[in-house]
């Protein structure tokens, strides 16, 4: 069988192809560094409802009175994917919460895998509770209940490395999830495409007439006479030798589908890179 321009070409498509997926494939792999995600959930309960009721009742915490009392339970769970560990904590600094009020107890700490390594200051002190650096698996959480003197709306100082701390956002692991499926589909679709290709340039190559000059060809040739070449080469034997796609409609249809999976495969480049630097 001889090989022509079009036979080139079609290879080439298939190799455009597979390139696209090995880059996508290492441009994601080797750039797309996940970060780290942990979601700060906060609640607030105010223990004397009502102003009198302060005036007839007293809230104490190891017989020290606390004005104004209110029951702060902190939760913090690792909405990424892979664990937080103790080497993301820069330098060894803890986590650090700060409520914006007096702290005068930890009432629980409590963990769905682990207990928190959770501390706070002195009776009366800064309302700060420090997580220091520790394991917290993926899809696991901490939680804390402290007692504190007023309410006001925690500030995070976080010393974690590539690890996001977020508060009131849409859960990242959903997020995550979804953007997820969008880029497999698409990964998909491009090996999709190169299947299909291949297997129309495979049917071209092996049912490739060597049949008589067909009508159509006929017709090609007649619209124009200056349609020949030098030499003794006639006006269908080139369109044999290039590979018009009139004639040959299969293999157009197998280059444009080889073809559009190098666009596909930067497709899905974009959307996985995206996807994992901003959640895990």
């Amino acid at each position: 069988m001889t090989w022509t321009w079009s036979d080139v070409i079609a290879v080439a498509g298939v190799a455009i192809g597979v390139v696209a997926i090995v880059a996508s494939a290492i441009f994601t792999r080797r750039w797309g560094t996940l970060r780290g995600k942990l979601r700060l959930e906060y609640e607030c309960t105010r223990l004397l409802t009502r102003d009198g009721a302060s005036d007839q009742l007293k809230i104490s915490y190891r017989d020290v009175e606390v004005p104004d009392p209110y029951v702060v339970t902190i939760k913090l769970t690792n909405v990424g994917q892979r664990d937080l560990t103790s080497v993301h904590f820069d330098n060894g600094q803890p986590l650090k919460v700060d409520l914006g009020c007096k702290m005068y107890g930890l009432l629980e700490s409590s963990g769905s895998d682990a207990t928190p390594n959770a501390r706070i200051g002195a009776i009366g002190s800064a309302g700060v509770v420090e997580f220091m650096p520790s394991l917290l698996k993926r899809k696991k959480s901490w939680e804390v209940t402290a007692l504190v003197s007023g309410s006001r709306s925690p500030r995070i100082e976080s010393p974690l490395v590539d690890i996001d701390v977020v508060r009131d956002e849409l859960i990242p692991e959903d997020v995550h999830r979804t953007r997820s499926r969008v880029s497999k589909g698409v990964y998909a679709l491009m090996g999709a495409l190169l299947i299909i290709g291949a297997a129309l340039f495979v049917v071209d190559i092996v049912t490739r007439p060597d049949a008589p000059v067909s009508p159509d060809e006929i017709a090609y040739c007649q619209e124009d006479s200056k349609r020949t070449l030098s030499g003794s080469v006639s006006c269908v034997e080139a369109l044999r030798q290039n590979e018009v796609f009139v004639a040959r409609p299969l293999l157009a249809w197998a280059l444009g589908v080889m073809l559009a999976a190098g666009p596909v495969g930067g497709v899905a480049a974009i959307i996985s890179f995206p996807m994992r630097r901003r959640a895990i």
